[in-house]
């Protein structure tokens, strides 16, 4: 059965999205997808600023892998699975 992907952004990591210039929609696919990859190991994906890279982390803070991304600030992504479908929430640690 094939679910449906839905992928929700709270307000302020929107407006850096609508700017572009400061998180690509390019680079927010390429973090989504590999929130997705590693959603086997932890429904909580954390995309850690470094300079010029980004570390991602699980839930307990184990070392997943490093991205050629450049982040503004940290990023978290919260994957949820029902059983018709499979919905990301991205967000600010501090609009949690």
């Amino acid at each position: 059965m094939v679910k449906d992907f839905l992928v929700a952004v709270t307000p302020e990591l929107e407006n850096y999205l609508r700017e572009g210039e400061v998180i690509s929609h390019e680079n927010m696919v390429e973090m989504i997808k590999t929130a997705v990859k590693h959603a086997e190991i932890s429904c909580f994906i954390a995309f850690h600023k470094q300079k010029g890279t980004t570390l991602v982390t699980d839930g307990d803070g184990n070392v997943l892998e490093r991205l050629l991304l450049s982040l503004p600030e940290n990023i978290w992504l919260v994957l949820e699975e029902t059983d018709a479908n499979i919905t990301c929430v991205a967000m600010l640690p501090r609009e949690y």
